[in-house]
């Protein structure tokens, strides 16, 4: 997935984004694993139990990638061209979400 977010990147070790505003927005190429539905209920986050995350039970962030503002029109442009209608679905997060319940 794309994340677009106007937060500010975090000095914590494995923490992307903080809860604090940046000046200019940032990007990130993040590809979450989701595990089985016969492990985990269906609709249901499987929150890892310890770290690091498994993928086959829990739910695992298997790539995070900072981008520039032009490798996310980049990527945003070549995922447009993948779909068949050429949408995207675009999901903004509400007030007081952390960013890894957001993602």
């Amino acid at each position: 997935m794309l994340i677009a977010t106007t937060r500010t990147r975090s000095t914590v070790p494995g923490e992307m984004f903080n809860g604090e505003r940046a000046l200019a927005p940032a990007f990130a190429d993040m590809t979450i694993s989701i595990p089985p539905s016969k492990v985990r209920k269906e609709g249901q986050v499987a929150w890892p139990k310890k770290l690091p995350s498994n993928p086959a039970t829990d739910f695992a962030t298997v790539k995070a990638d900072d981008l520039n503002i032009d490798e996310a029109k980049k990527w945003l442009s070549a995922s447009v061209r993948k779909t068949p209608d050429g949408s995207v679905l675009v999901f903004i997060h509400g007030f007081n979400n952390r960013f890894e319940d957001a993602v």
